[in-house]
């Protein structure tokens, strides 16, 4: 969650209107929500299509809520977590870079 939480950060420090929020969320999260493996098995897509659904990180994320509920440890995806935290700490820095940098 600190990976969409930096997000929202990182957005937030960067809209100019309240209406350029709706194109962060058309242009950014909608698209993320269908395509990051939440309702399909990523497994099962052409190969450029796989290309781009592994670098969202709600991919990682969908992937190992699907298996902890399950697959059994053994089978678990432990891949996914070092992915989701150099995702997570990389926004964090980004959007604290951001936030210390800002002018109004």
């Amino acid at each position: 969650m600190v990976r969409f939480a930096a997000l929202g950060v990182l957005v937030g420090l960067n809209v100019k209107s309240l209406e350029s929020v709706g194109l962060y969320n058309n242009f950014l999260i909608i698209p993320m929500s269908f395509l990051g493996a939440t309702f399909f098995d990523p497994a099962t897509l052409p190969a450029a299509l796989k290309a781009i659904v592994y670098l969202l990180p709600l991919t990682y994320t969908s992937i190992g809520l699907r298996s902890a509920a399950y697959l059994p440890l053994s089978q678990f995806p432990w891949y996914s977590i070092p992915i989701l935290l150099a995702v997570a700490i990389a926004l964090s820095l980004l959007g604290a870079y951001q936030f210390a940098h800002q002018q109004d």
